[in-house]
């Protein structure tokens, strides 16, 4: 038998797990291999180490689960806030007071007074109003002064 094929069988050699030619062939490559003895050895001290361990058995059910609601509750919260609650509602209310003062302070503008005909006409570029009404008569309200669309 080779090594390869030793190797693969030894988990299943000492689980029980081979017929008796198998065992055979296996025991007899083990006691002449020094490597796959070395290993068939080091598996069974790791089954040694295995069945050492306490099963753990696990806790389900209500009971488990009250139990671990008990454990949490004696556990204090911690703050995901790095300032004590109160310092934080303070400046929370803080915050909604002074936003509500400035919505609430108004300014009112000035009272302006509607642009005469001359300011019109000169803002456009042209002596008289009557310029301005003659232009854009004659070529349409957005072409005599630069507009791209004419507003209809």
């Amino acid at each position: 038998m080779k090594c390869s094929k030793s190797t693969r069988l030894i988990p299943a050699y000492l689980d029980g797990e081979l017929g008796e030619k198998v065992v055979r062939l296996l025991e007899k490559h083990l006691s002449e291999c020094s490597n796959c003895r070395a290993e068939a050895d080091a598996f069974r001290q790791t089954l040694v180490l295995l069945n050492e361990w306490s099963s753990v058995q696990p806790r389900l059910g209500i009971e488990a689960l009250r139990e671990r609601l008990k454990q949490r509750a004696g556990r204090v919260p911690q703050s995901i806030l790095p300032v004590p609650r109160w310092a934080a509602a303070t400046l929370a209310v803080m915050s909604i007071m002074v936003g509500a003062a400035l919505g609430l302070r108004v300014e009112e503008l000035p009272a302006t007074r509607p642009l005469s005909e001359q300011q019109i006409a000169s803002a456009v570029g042209l002596p008289q109003y009557d310029d301005l009404i003659e232009e854009s008569l004659a070529h349409g309200i957005g072409q005599s002064f630069g507009v791209k669309e004419a507003v209809r």
